[in-house]
């Protein structure tokens, strides 16, 4: 007797370690559009799992990865941002994908800067600043491409940036500078 009732306890405790380590069948779904590289059907399947388990950080990770993939860095960074509320399981996987979509971005406006497309290279730096605010190299070259489109007080607001974050920045020091002696701000 006692050891059907162990057994039964023990399948109890394993069932519900089963159910606990399940994710839902839209997360699931997901990621099987995702090993197909169809990310808007993936999207869609984790955008219900966010509505019916909010507090889920894998659908919230996921979620932000496709937005990433997309280059929607904004909504990248909602879904990060949550999941890294709800869990710190995916911390890693988080800081790369950022890097990665920081650095592919801010090579892309490099390259377009190098190539006189001015436009594209601020709206590439913009999106830096937004990806990940916190790296004075996107000020910094926002400010060279503002200065190279004749915005002289963008550049100056963006150079300010570099600052806030390297108050020692020579080439952010020297940038502004210039910038006010042709605007002949001397003081």
């Amino acid at each position: 007797m006692k050891s059907r009732y162990a057994l039964m306890m023990i399948l109890m405790v394993a069932f519900g370690i089963i159910l606990s380590a399940c994710q839902s069948k839209e997360v699931t779904s997901a990621k099987v559009y995702l090993q197909q590289d169809n990310f808007d059907a993936a999207i869609e399947q984790l955008e219900q799992a966010i509505e019916l388990y909010p507090e889920d950080p894998e659908a919230h990770y996921w979620l932000g990865f496709c937005y990433a993939e997309k280059g929607n860095y904004d909504g990248m960074n909602a879904m990060f941002d949550k999941a890294d509320k709800l869990s710190d399981v995916h911390d890693q996987d988080i800081k790369k994908i950022r890097e990665k979509a920081w650095v592919d971005t801010f090579n892309k406006g490099v390259n377009q800067l190098n190539n006189d497309n001015v436009e594209g290279a601020i709206e590439s730096f913009e999106t830096c600043i937004s990806i990940d605010a916190s790296r004075s190299e996107a000020f910094r070259t926002l400010g060279i491409a503002y200065t190279a489109d004749g915005q002289p007080e963008k550049a100056k607001e963006a150079f300010k940036n570099v600052l806030d974050i390297e108050p020692e920045n020579k080439d952010a020091i020297q940038a502004l500078a210039s910038l006010y002696f042709d605007d002949k701000e001397y003081e």
